[in-house]
């Protein structure tokens, strides 16, 4: 038997070899894996992409510096976006942050951040307008309207 053919007929293909003082004629190519992040996702049981130490954590690079949605995470129907990191804004737990907006986070269903430089934490709080500067809100039901600046609102 040789080994091309142990190695078709196991279910992972593997092969374990020790050498000592190697010598080459010629080129080493190795089987890169050619599978795509959706299908390493999908072979895993549980479906789950690992990190460790030797290979480092996960880097995502927006290479033209244009990607205003750098990651998300959404709804299947994509209606609700769970996590949505923009280039400069971030939204979490279903909320949204105005894509006019700069620096800006908004955590927390219904949350909507316009503006710059604005905080919107609870439920169905929000900031309006693209002049509303330097705010934070914390509670239920508040909304900062129109070109108020440096204001906070708790409650």
């Amino acid at each position: 038997m040789s080994i091309n053919q142990l190695l078709l007929n196991e279910e992972k293909p593997y092969m374990n070899i020790r050498v000592n003082n190697l010598q080459v004629d010629g080129d080493i190519t190795g089987a890169g894996s050619t599978d795509t992040f959706q299908q390493v996702y999908n072979n895993s049981i549980p479906p789950e992409i690992e990190l460790n130490n030797t290979i480092g954590g996960l880097n995502i690079k927006d290479q033209d510096g244009n990607i205003d949605n750098l990651f998300k995470i959404s709804d299947n129907a994509e209606t609700v976006d769970y996590i949505k990191l923009q280039k400069t804004n971030c939204a979490l737990c279903g909320s949204t942050v105005d894509t006019n907006s700069d620096n800006s986070l908004a955590f927390g269903e219904g949350c909507n951040a316009n503006g710059s430089r604005n905080i919107v934490l609870g439920k169905d709080s929000s900031t309006t307008g693209l002049n509303a500067l330097d705010n934070v809100i914390i509670g239920n039901e508040n909304e900062i309207k129109g070109s108020l600046l440096e204001s906070a609102i708790v409650g």
